[in-house]
């Protein structure tokens, strides 16, 4: 028993360290990133692309949040011991529901852009959603009071006390024993098992399950009506370039958000039916893997997007 509790501190020992540094080091960098994103994006002044732009801003500002979510709450401060939703009530409700909603945002934008690449392609010549800036604005808007709503579990949220109580053996000169008993007091956010299985599945839902199947389903319709549209219109003055070119970028986005989010959601799962007692402490190298999303618009558009690698 001994060594597998020594073992598990181990461990969890190396789990702190590797979410300290890729907390302080990678994650500063994504920050920066997108904060790059941001400054091209409000630069460029074409016309034909400006509501796009605001997509992409809107998508940089949400995972600049998501970013600055393993700071503060999933992996650089826990990892030296400091908890924020732990130091009240308030905290814990608040503070709990704002992770939830700044995680899930990335997300939906990202739906919002692959929905907006669909509408363009399908509707080239004709007046879509998308044309008016103020429609993109009030879109990412809804994004924030739709998951504010969706998330409303966390409300009933609350610390609970913890005791623990030490027992200390002093050996004095004259040979005899003393033992101490010493109770420490703390705080811990929770929540009963059913609201903690109800906030779970929906996390999982809006973070992950929903938007990839909307994703995968808009992919396919955009490919097809793209293939479809190009040989309607073949030998005509029309140039599918431009189309091609961020379709491949917004494709790029949906494999990478599959590939990036699937192993967080193998892990939440997984996490909720396991029967051992031993903490399941993997949760460092998903979220490591999971926040890569969060700064990949940057080398996505470096790498396909010629107009944003001249302004870079």
């Amino acid at each position: 028993m001994s060594n597998t509790q020594d073992n598990i501190d181990q461990i969890n020992k190396l789990i702190n360290q590797i979410n300290f540094y890729y907390s302080s080091i990678v994650i500063p960098i994504g920050i920066l990133l997108n904060i790059v994103n941001i400054i091209i994006f409000s630069s460029n002044k074409q016309k034909n692309s400006s509501n796009q732009n605001i997509l992409y801003i809107g998508l940089s500002i949400y995972d600049i949040l998501a970013l600055l979510n393993s700071i503060l709450f999933a992996q650089l401060l826990p990892a030296i011991g400091i908890t924020l939703t732990n130091y009240s009530n308030a905290a814990c409700v608040y503070l709990s529901w704002y992770r939830k909603i700044v995680v899930q945002a990335p997300s939906w934008a990202q739906m919002l852009i692959t929905f907006e690449r669909y509408t363009s392609v399908v509707s080239f010549n004709n007046s879509n959603i998308f044309k008016n800036k103020l429609n993109v604005v009030l879109m990412l808007i809804s994004i924030l009071i739709l998951l504010t709503t969706v998330n409303l579990g966390q409300a009933w949220f609350y610390t609970s006390v913890n005791i623990k109580t030490l027992t200390v053996k002093l050996n004095s000169s004259n040979q005899t024993n003393k033992v101490i008993n010493e109770s420490i007091v703390s705080l811990t956010c929770t929540n009963s098992k059913a609201v903690s299985l109800a906030t779970d599945i929906i996390n999982l839902l809006f973070r992950f399950l929903i938007p990839i199947i909307f994703m995968l389903v808009m992919n396919i319709l955009l490919s097809k009506n793209l293939y479809e549209s190009k040989k309607r219109t073949s030998g005509k003055n029309r140039s599918f370039k431009r189309e091609r070119r961020y379709t491949i970028i917004v494709i790029g986005f949906n494999v990478l958000f599959l590939t990036l989010n699937m192993p967080w959601a193998v892990w939440y799962v997984l996490s909720h039916l396991r029967s051992s007692g031993v903490a399941f402490q993997s949760a460092s190298i998903v979220f490591s893997i999971f926040y890569l999303n969060n700064l990949s618009s940057f080398f996505l558009n470096l790498c396909f997007n010629k107009v944003y690698r001249g302004q870079l």
